[in-house]
């Protein structure tokens, strides 16, 4: 079965194979508003239980035909991200913009945001996927070892500390 963990953490997971099934999302501390986040989270924190238990009953009620829905809404998003250089990535893209889109309408069916609101918030979503999925397509490519040791190769070169003799070269030393 296929899943999506979503964590936390300082440092990147070891090894090229668990980096590539990743999608990493950086961020600094300016990209957050600290205060305002523990603010919220210590004036709201009864309210963050109940409104996820509503978001649970509003995917219960809708299962049966969110069985068929998500899969193709997963797959329509997974399409335009299929230009991203690693083959994992735009599965990836396709389950988050499907569950982000899913928690939208929820909100939209709460009459916390308008359909408007809704469509604006998914294509930023959409945006912001994209671009990590291209940043960590970068980061894979460049973790590649034949890449690297082809890089090794040429910052050797360019700095003289090696050279290329052809073996049937009859001046080779």
């Amino acid at each position: 079965p296929r899943g999506l963990l979503v964590t936390s953490g300082e440092h990147l997971p070891g090894g090229m194979s668990n980096i590539a099934r990743a999608l990493v999302i950086q961020m600094d501390r300016k990209d957050l508003d600290y205060k305002s986040l523990v603010a919220a989270h210590h004036q709201d924190k009864p309210l963050y239980a109940q409104a996820m238990a509503s978001y649970i009953d509003f995917i219960g009620r809708r299962w049966d035909e969110m069985k068929e829905t998500l899969p193709v809404l997963k797959n329509k998003y997974e399409q335009a991200a299929i230009s991203s250089k690693h083959p994992r990535l735009p599965a990836m893209v396709g389950l988050l913009q499907a569950a982000l889109v899913t928690g939208l309408q929820y909100q939209v069916n709460q009459k916390v945001i308008t359909a408007q609101k809704r469509d604006a918030l998914a294509g930023v979503g959409m945006e912001c996927f994209l671009k990590w999925a291209s940043e960590q397509s970068e980061r894979v490519e460049g973790m590649r070892p034949g890449r690297r040791f082809v890089q090794v190769l040429a910052a050797l070169y360019n700095t003289g500390r090696i050279i290329f003799q052809s073996t049937s070269d009859p001046d080779r030393k």
